[in-house]
């Protein structure tokens, strides 16, 4: 073979070389896929923190973010060090991936100097029970009151029954904000609600046309488990909205949410809730303000 042909063999050979070179750089240079915006080890809504307390929020890659209070660092980790404002309320964090501004978490940032009592509450397994807001105007003065007194406890006259301080009015009315905002959270929307007529897209029609027969629902506070999920699946219609809206949680999650849904219909003027003898009881709105009415005309 002579030199000519020996140096053309080589030349090829150096270009396919370099191709195959070129190549396994290429290959190997090529981005990672963008995975989807995960917070690791919570549910990525709701974190729970002390006043000017700090906390780390683990994410599967790097973010770029804001919030709406407090201040937030990045570590080499990933993590989001985040430390709280001085003053108790709900923030917002907004966190988006690096790579995509597209995907974002956007997570509620809880500043409260009981943070202690609420993270266990946020992990599940427990129930926070109060019968109402501060409330020491007044007495209470069954003993001097007629029996045929109805519903006494109703009174806005603190002769005959405590009422709300300043401070129990503003913690009655967040208490029913937080319902509502729970509620809107986690239910159907009420937007287009009609209580009646052949409303087709009310999810709540059902619930609310068994109620519209006088019936009533009572929620014992000590009752047992097994009282509590058989009160509940006692109106069918509940039971049916619970497996349609609530499937993808567990049989306890969804009698909570059954329940939930009986006290944002309440909170949004749809259903009366009134609380006697450590009992809750659920009428028709209207039905309950004519019963009213006749007691105390009679």
């Amino acid at each position: 073979m002579n030199l000519y042909r020996l140096n053309q063999i080589s030349a090829f050979r150096g270009t396919i070389g370099g191709l195959l070179v070129a190549m396994w750089l290429v290959a190997c240079n090529s981005p990672e896929p963008i995975l989807p915006l995960e917070a690791l080890g919570y549910d990525g809504k709701t974190a729970i923190i002390m006043p000017n307390g700090k906390m780390s929020l683990k994410f599967n890659q790097r973010v770029t973010w804001n919030t709406s209070a407090g201040t937030a660092l990045q570590n080499a980790q990933d993590s989001l060090v985040y430390t709280a404002p001085a003053n108790a309320g709900v923030y917002q964090l907004t966190v988006k991936n690096e790579r995509d501004v597209k995907d974002s978490l956007v997570i509620k940032i809880v500043v409260s100097p009981r943070a202690d009592v609420l993270k266990p509450l946020q992990k599940g397994g427990y129930a926070l029970i109060f019968r109402h807001a501060a409330a020491d105007v007044g007495v209470d003065r069954v003993d001097q009151l007629n029996s045929t007194t109805a519903e006494w406890w109703k009174s806005c006259d603190s002769k005959l029954a405590r009422q709300l301080n300043d401070q129990g009015k503003k913690d009655a009315v967040a208490i029913g904000k937080a319902i509502k905002n729970s509620f809107a959270e986690n239910c159907p929307p009420l937007e287009k609600f009609k209580k009646k007529g052949n409303d087709s897209t009310n999810p709540y029609k059902h619930i609310m046309n068994w109620f519209d027969d006088g019936k009533h629902l009572d929620l014992g506070v000590n009752a047992s488990n097994n009282d509590y999920e058989k009160t509940l699946n006692s109106i069918v219609a509940l039971r049916e909205f619970a497996d349609l809206h609530f499937s993808k949680y567990n049989s306890d999650e969804q009698l909570l949410l059954m329940e939930l849904v009986l006290f944002g219909l309440s909170e949004n003027s749809k259903l009366s809730k009134t609380t006697i003898d450590k009992h809750i009881t659920f009428k028709d709105l209207l039905g309950s303000m004519f019963t009213g009415f006749s007691d105390n005309n009679t």
